[in-house]
């Protein structure tokens, strides 16, 4: 460290800039030959108040940090009848569209009163597993 030369009757001079560390040891971290990094944040840091002048320590709006039981409640009371109401509803049109044709009419050639019938004979088991 350089110390400017004093005059008799002068009371000393701190020496200019920032202290350095003593030869041989490591700067702390953060620090650099011109001191410590300052950051744009650290000027405000001791204040009371934030960017906008208001304390930083206000009472939070209604004495709560989160929804109160009755909130909750009244939320998941609303949702669940969104979903009854849903249900419900799909429920009816479901069975709306889901209706036969007021007429049925027979077209097909097998319905017709003459068409040729021909009996059907069911196998009975054994006769199911006797087959080649």
């Amino acid at each position: 460290m350089e110390e400017t030369p004093q005059t008799p009757g002068e009371a000393p001079q701190p020496p200019s800039g920032p202290p350095q560390p003593p030869a041989g040891q490591p700067v702390p971290a953060g620090a650099g030959p011109e001191g410590p990094v300052r950051t744009p944040l650290s000027s405000d840091m001791g204040t009371s108040t934030d960017a906008m002048g208001l304390d930083k320590y206000r009472q939070v709006i209604g004495k709560t940090y989160g929804p109160t039981k009755r909130q909750q409640v009244r939320v998941f009371a609303i949702f669940f009848a969104c979903v009854a109401v849903a249900l419900v509803g799909g429920k009816l049109l479901a069975d709306q569209l889901d209706k036969p044709p007021a007429s049925n009419p027979a077209v097909a050639p097998w319905s017709a009163p003459d068409a040729p019938q021909r009996a059907v004979t069911i196998p009975t088991e054994p006769e199911v597993a006797n087959r080649p």
